[in-house]
């Protein structure tokens, strides 16, 4: 899920809200501009978090990068988030495609399992 918008004060009751039964969330709550990333998932499986916007120098973009694991099988799962770029927040494409989106998918050259990488990035392809 992008643009969760679940770090606020009625984060908790939206959660418990959001979530059925029988399944968990990890999120990376917004930060500020943006807002969000989260991954609903059944709770037999096992989410390990290995990375997220929180605790790098990504400034472009919102994300988490995960580790999913059920039984004998392991998936790599990134969710990602990037507000559309304006003078308000001071967005520039440029910074994503150039610096930080390479780096980001750097990181999954050398995974071992699948990978899937979801989300809204906001590339607007029809402007130049």
């Amino acid at each position: 899920m992008t643009e969760t918008r679940l770090g606020g004060p009625g984060g908790k009751v939206c959660i418990a809200e959001l979530v059925p039964s029988g399944y968990k969330i990890d999120h990376v709550p917004r930060q500020g501009r943006g807002g969000g990333v989260a991954v609903i998932y059944k709770a037999p499986l096992k989410l390990t978090m290995l990375a997220s916007s929180r605790n790098s120098n990504v400034t472009s973009f919102e994300y988490m990068d995960c580790n999913i694991t059920v039984k004998n099988f392991s998936l790599r799962f990134a969710v990602v988030y990037r507000p559309s770029p304006n003078k308000q927040n001071g967005l520039k494409t440029s910074t994503i495609l150039d610096d930080e989106w390479p780096t980001f998918l750097a990181n999954f050259t050398t995974a071992e399992n699948d990978i899937i990488v979801v989300g809204d990035v906001n590339f607007h392809l029809d402007k130049p």
